[in-house]
């Protein structure tokens, strides 16, 4: 065999095992994930609460004619602070026990289905390492 041949089938072996070994590690586990429970939002507001009016009339008379004075007073004073609190309380999730309905159950042909297929692969795996077994031991000494 060609050099280059055997470094390529070298990099392909070490490609498969490697994939084989991160394909190892994969999983399909739920996971749980806590969710934040408590929302609290709030609104300053500051307004003026009280309102003062005083009004004057005022009548008086300088010599043969009469002076009328309106004076008003108007003001606001204190200022009030009202702040509206608003708790928003989000349910958090927890696992229920008991009965538990399972929504994607294989039927018994799909189950038959994948057993049937793992053997024919497993078989065919064992039946290529038996025939080329002389080949696979020389390659894997040269290395």
């Amino acid at each position: 065999m060609n050099k280059t041949i055997k470094n390529e089938l070298k990099m392909l072996l070490i490609g498969v095992f490697l994939l084989f070994i991160l394909w190892l590690f994969t999983s399909c586990k739920p996971q749980y994930i806590p969710v934040e429970s408590i929302r609290t939002e709030w609104r300053d507001k500051y307004i003026r609460d009280s309102i003062f009016e005083k009004e004057f009339v005022r009548i008086y008379q300088i010599g043969d004619t009469i002076f009328k004075d309106s004076i008003v007073y108007k003001y606001k004073d204190k200022l009030v602070k009202d702040t509206v609190n608003i708790t928003d309380t989000i349910r958090v999730p927890y696992p229920i026990k008991g009965d538990i309905i399972e929504v994607n159950k294989l039927k018994w042909w799909q189950e038959a289905s994948v057993w049937f297929t793992s053997l024919v692969l497993v078989s065919l795996a064992l039946y290529l390492s038996i025939k080329y077994r002389a080949k696979i031991f020389s390659f894997l000494r040269k290395l």
